[in-house]
This record gives structure tokens, sequence and C-alpha cells, in this order.
């Protein structure tokens, strides 16, 4: 009995990942795999109101900004940033950042349901890298004085790759 429930369970989080793989728009897909839906017909209906946003959405859209970024200063004089997220948004926000090389971004889950994406960045020039953010929750997030794990690329080992041959040759060898 234990087994049939698990594989009942199973069978739908396959059915959920395999519909969610077959949509199109890349936004849509990695909003309903981020989900935890319990049903295929819920992710189907999550991605039917993803697609088509009733008119309290629009509104709410129209109203408040893509993301915002709060400065604020504390008692000791340092700068403290507060990065705001929609709900159930991709977005990308820059950050001040001490390092003026070029460095990776390390991905994780920065809250529940909020994710940043790993990335290769340059600081621009008035010291700030892009950091990409998904907000999965139906609630707007405020990340307090939100700090990203950060490598400078220069410690790793960079080998670059030869010139990559055409293999039309070899293709047109195979063909009748």
């Amino acid at each position: 009995m234990e087994v049939a429930k698990t594989l009942r369970h199973v069978n739908k989080r396959i059915a959920i990942h395999t519909f969610a793989s077959g949509l199109e728009n890349i936004d849509l897909r990695t909003k309903v795999k981020a989900r935890n839906y319990q049903s295929l017909s819920e992710a189907i209906q999550g991605a039917k109101d993803e697609e088509n946003p009733d008119i309290k959405n629009i509104q709410y859209q129209r109203k408040k900004p893509s993301g915002q970024l709060q400065q604020k200063k504390t008692s000791n004089g340092q700068h403290t940033e507060d990065i705001i997220l929609p709900p159930r948004c991709e977005i990308i926000k820059f950050v001040s950042s001490e390092l003026s090389e070029d460095c990776i971004i390390k991905s994780e889950e920065v809250s529940e349901g909020v994710y940043i994406a790993g990335l290769t960045v340059r600081p621009n020039t008035r010291g700030e890298i892009p950091l990409k953010f998904l907000n999965t929750r139906e609630t707007e997030v405020t990340l307090k004085n939100f700090r990203p794990k950060l490598e400078v690329l220069s410690n790793y080992e960079i080998c670059n790759m030869g010139k990559v041959d055409n293999l039309s040759v070899e293709a047109s060898e195979f063909s009748f």
C-alpha cells in the first residue's frame, strides 16, 4: 500500500515536470517547474493563469515598479541595500560590489521560493554587478541587506579551447 502511494506521488511529479518541459515560453516553464503543484490539473491551471493574467494583476503591474532597490544609511555610516521583488517575477537588479574584476555569482535559493542565478559577471563603471532573481512566491519579497556569494574569476584556471573544426566533410561521407 505504501509503495502504491509513493508511486502515485512520483507519477504526479513526473507528469507535472513533463507538462512544464513542453511549454515553449521559457519563463513560464521555469515558474511551473519551481512551484509545488499537487496535481497536473493545478499545474495546467497555473500555466493558464500565468499566460493570461487577470485585470487585477495587470493593474498591479502598472502601479508597482518591477523590483526596487532601497539604499539606507545605518548608524555607523555604511550603506545597506534592500532588494524588493514583486510577486512571481524574474528580474535583473544591479547591486554595488567592492570587486573591480570579473567574478562568479554562485546560484542559490536566497529565501523560500526566491532564487539567484549563477552568472559570470563584470562590474560596470559604477562598481555594480547584475544579479538575476526569480521570485516564485505569490507575495512581494524584501531581501534585507542582501550580499551575493561571489568568487573572483582569476581564482579559476581558464582553459582556452582551440579552433573548432568543421565536421561537414565527415557528415557528407555519411549522406546517401
